[in-house]
């Protein structure tokens, strides 16, 4: 028969002594045990059961038959009998067990034969601790420390994490000024978060984890307790944790670890957890610096391709006009005596031609350069547009003659803030971009409008248009055309920047094989 709690089978009563005795082994934190050979319960004392995860001695030995059943790992019996049975006695033998309510543990034994008078062994009495907090801490080490990839490195500590926590929700969360950033979220069932977006701290309980680099719990999500929590009682979080990661700055990152459960989080669950997020901290570090490393190697390799393609379309745009010059120049040079004066002022014109080309290509250049640079210098001030767009676009009319450009523009419209060259230069850019990419005789459409705090202006062309995908490459740095004329593209990359430097926007719409139409904005002055 079965005995749970009090002192072990056997015990003679004593008297005094013996309630002494008995009050040791119900107080005791240790957990105290005896099984026979075949792996069924003697006696077990509060602390035993405590770590299977029962309330009593006399539940966990009703509800356990054979201790074999609770080991994750059921050889291990088989190896700490033999291990007990050769030397009489095993110490700090370590093993795995389910708990009652899934979560897993580790365990540490020691102990010792029990005799019957005629010398068989009957079964084993001994101690056994938890020593979860130590194995996971290990383990975690180790898991995280294994892999420099964030998304395989939190997914090794979670598998390791859950063993002891049965979360469904676990994400490493780093801390970017005013902001945080969901670097890895791994979710379970329909638990999930986005990633690598920005989060802002405010009201948010991270803002607090933030300040004060403590843990934060929060038990009950549908309390409402900080801002995000409403969204996380949605998704099924009940309550949630999160632990600070802390460098010598401050805290650098978090844990944030969310269940089903409301009211979950035990003081010794969240002691176990901050150890562990403390213990990882200079993995996660490591981790950061990877990803940091990765995306700055990344970054210049892009950066190392787009100047190669920079510098491609440069060359292949100054061989046209450089060819030009050269070979006009040596035509002078061989023949001048020969030519007949039209015939030198014809080819002096085109020698000027070429040389205003190049001296365009170089000016945009000159431009890009001061853009990537950040030293394009920009002179505001309160002016027309539209007597600058109307100048602009008669002065542009006479150099394409074989295009119909027409202005629609009200001469009442409120004065803008900018730079009067810039935006020369800009409208210059859209209405090349229209005649390249438009056919001989097609009409150009310019037109001002009033669009509340700012002007819009807009160019429209009857040419090539463009696809999707041209349509979202269209402002970078080298979005080719694909029409009669293609170029470097550097024009709209150009164009944006300029706009966007003096607080305006720009955009296009396009019908391929149609029509494409452009829009930029300049904020208006004062009215």
């Amino acid at each position: 028969m079965k005995k749970a709690g009090g002192a072990p089978p056997g015990l003679r009563e004593n008297g005094a002594a013996d309630d002494r005795y008995r009050r040791l082994i119900d107080q005791s934190r240790v957990g105290l045990f005896q099984t026979d050979t075949e792996g069924r319960l003697r006696w077990a004392n509060a602390a035993a059961a405590a770590i299977v995860g029962y309330d009593s001695p006399e539940a966990f030995m009703a509800d356990i038959d054979d201790i074999r059943s609770i080991y994750v790992h059921p050889e291990r019996r088989d190896d700490f009998q033999e291990a007990v049975e050769r030397d009489g006695f095993v110490s700090g033998f370590e093993y795995e067990i389910n708990r009652k309510d899934g979560s897993r543990r580790w365990l540490s034994v020691s102990a010792s034969t029990m005799r019957a008078p005629d010398g068989t062994i009957e079964g084993y009495e001994g101690t056994v601790i938890d020593v979860t907090p130590r194995k996971l801490l290990e383990s975690a080490i180790m898991a995280i420390s294994s892999h420099l990839d964030p998304v395989e490195a939190v997914e090794r500590f979670a598998e390791v994490l859950g063993r002891a926590v049965p979360f469904h929700q676990l994400t490493l969360a780093i801390i970017e000024g005013d902001h945080y950033r969901r670097l890895v979220s791994i979710g379970r069932g329909d638990i999930w978060l986005p990633t690598n977006e920005p989060v802002p701290l405010e009201d948010n309980s991270m803002e607090k984890v933030v300040r004060d680099a403590r843990p934060v719990v929060v038990q009950d999500t549908a309390a409402g307790e900080w801002g995000f929590d409403e969204r996380l009682s949605e998704i099924g979080v009940g309550s949630y944790a999160i632990l600070p990661l802390v460098d010598d700055h401050g805290v650098f990152a978090t844990f944030n670890l969310g269940v089903r459960e409301r009211n979950f989080f035990t003081d010794d669950i969240v002691a176990l957890l901050t150890n562990h997020a403390g213990a990882v901290a200079h993995a996660v570090k490591n981790i950061l610096l990877y990803e940091q490393q990765a995306a700055l190697v990344e970054r210049l390799t892009e950066l190392d391709r787009v100047k190669s393609e920079f510098f491609a379309s440069i060359s292949h745009d100054l061989r046209n006009p450089v060819s030009v010059v050269l070979g006009i120049a040596e035509i002078l040079r061989e023949r001048w005596a020969e030519l007949p004066d039209e015939r030198r002022l014809e080819m002096i014109n085109a020698l000027s031609s070429s040389a205003e080309v190049l001296q365009r290509m170089t000016e945009r250049d000159l431009h890009v350069a001061l853009l990537e640079s950040g030293e394009l210098a920009y002179d505001i001030a309160e002016f027309d547009l539209c007597t600058l767009v109307r100048e602009t676009v008669r002065s542009f009319a006479q150099a394409v003659p074989d295009r119909t450009i027409h202005l629609d523009a009200d001469d009442h419209l409120p004065h803008v803030r900018g730079d009067v060259q810039r935006h020369v230069q800009v409208l210059q850019n859209l209405l090349s971009n229209a005649v390249k990419f438009s056919e001989r005789g097609s009409r150009i459409q310019v037109s001002v409008s009033d669009a509340g705090d700012e002007l819009l202006v807009s160019v429209s062309d009857e040419g090539c248009g463009m696809d999707a995908e041209q349509m979202a490459r269209l402002f970078g740095r080298l979005s080719k055309g694909s029409g009669p004329q293609p170029g470097t593209g550097l024009g709209l990359y150009i164009s944006k920047s300029m706009v966007e430097a003096q607080g305006g926007r720009i955009w296009a719409e396009s019908e391929q094989g149609v029509w494409s139409r452009f829009f930029y904005t300049a904020p208006v002055a004062a009215r």
